[in-house]
């Protein structure tokens, strides 16, 4: 996953993270997944064991968009927790450890 948050404008912040994915992993596939803006925050929760069954959520804030992601990944997998999570502001960046 990778992501550019100094940006001037999102489409400039776009282009640059698509390159730096192509450059690093393109044999993968690159897709955008989600854009943020000012202070929304953003969370990944997927089922323990299988890294390919997630879902995800973005809100103004960190705890809603974890409460949200563990949700919305609970409905279609079990056990579910959250592996990653980052705010647009970039003060707050976590992932799970590997």
């Amino acid at each position: 996953m990778y992501a550019h948050s100094a940006e001037s404008s999102r489409e400039l912040a776009v282009k640059a993270t698509l390159e730096l994915c192509e450059g690093k992993a393109a044999s993968l596939g690159c897709e955008l997944v989600t854009t943020l803006r000012g202070n929304e925050c953003w969370a990944l929760a997927e089922r323990a064991g299988y890294h390919s069954d997630w879902r995800a959520a973005a809100e103004a804030d960190l705890g809603e968009a974890k409460k949200l992601a563990t949700a919305e990944c609970e409905r279609k997998y079990e056990g579910c927790t959250v592996a990653l999570t980052f705010c647009a502001h970039g003060s707050v960046l976590d992932a799970a450890e590997p």
